[in-house]
């Protein structure tokens, strides 16, 4: 039996409702060279009952509740696909999805990482105004030569080859956010990576439960890439330190701005301090004074307070 082209990985914890939206969208696809893996990541509000019961396609993980960098892993140890899609649970990707992804990967040959685009929504029906495109996508010969560019890597539009992700480690299992970016900086170098500019290849869903929302996993999280990088943690040496310093700071600024807004002063400040000689470089001239400013009235206006 061929192995089939993409694996999906789905991790869900407690979130019945929103993955049966999600598998719909999974069941819509109009490419069908799949296979669904499922992960369980400890649920109790009947999950594991839903799956085994009506979804007889889909491979099913189940595990303590670990985390979802944790469940990603164990979907990914299960795999047989040549490549690896990563969807969480309360998301939703248009039909075209996997066509698209499978479109760019055929249309280049050997690429070890795709990115997809999204969009956020909180209404289903403000997807409807979205409508499946020629693909456009912009190769280039690794994820640090695309440094620059703004591109997200966050763990809903990743595609990534099955060969390159288990040689990487998968996901760091610490219950933080930017899982995600660590894993594509540790994937800097390997060769070929495609962005898809259009169309639209998923729907990331804004509600008050994104683990995105939660302030300090967020800061947590980018803290340890700003750690990895000054301890040598990321590939590419000397040469890419210029790249790797590029994408880390996109995730840095708005995390000191939240920080700040939401009082947590003293991290903001770490980040900011640790950065501002990346920042100078790049000529992000008007982060380090706003942001500079903001911190100092902040901090005046707590004295004063306090």
């Amino acid at each position: 039996m061929n192995s089939p082209f993409f694996s999906i990985i789905i991790p869900s914890y407690n979130r019945l409702p929103l993955l049966r939206e999600c598998l719909e969208s999974v069941r819509a696809q109009t490419f069908r060279d799949f296979e669904l893996i499922v992960v369980d990541d400890g649920s109790t509000d009947g999950t594991f009952e839903f799956l085994a019961s009506e979804v007889p396609r889909a491979r099913i993980a189940r595990q303590a509740n670990a985390g979802p960098s944790a469940a990603r892993n164990s979907g990914a140890s299960i795999a047989s696909g040549r490549y690896l899609a990563f969807l969480d649970c309360d998301d939703l990707w248009p039909p075209w999805a996997l066509e698209t992804y499978a479109s760019a990967v055929g249309d280049k040959g050997d690429i070890a990482m795709l990115f997809g685009r999204y969009v956020d929504f909180h209404c289903r029906q403000s997807l409807e105004a979205y409508t499946q495109k020629p693909p456009i996508i912009d190769y280039w010969p690794c994820y640090f030569d695309a440094a620059g560019f703004g591109y997200y890597g966050g763990s809903g539009v990743i595609v990534i080859s099955r060969r390159a992700f288990l040689s990487s480690g998968g996901f760091r299992e610490e219950r933080v956010n930017a899982e995600d970016h660590d894993l594509v900086l540790r994937l800097g170098e390997v060769g070929g990576f495609g962005q898809v500019l259009s169309p639209v290849t998923l729907f990331r869903r804004i509600h008050e439960g994104n683990q995105i929302a939660i302030h300090k996993m967020s800061t947590t999280g980018v803290r340890r890439l700003v750690e990895s990088e000054l301890s040598g943690g990321f590939p590419g040496g000397a040469e890419r330190a210029a790249q790797r310093r590029s994408i880390i700071c996109q995730h840095v600024r708005p995390v000191v701005i939240s920080a700040t807004r939401t009082g947590h002063l003293s991290e903001a400040w770490w980040l900011y301090t640790k950065t501002a000689q990346w920042h100078m470089r790049q000529l992000k001239l008007s982060f380090l004074a706003g942001a500079g400013a903001m911190i100092g009235l902040a901090s005046l206006r707590m004295k004063l307070l306090g």
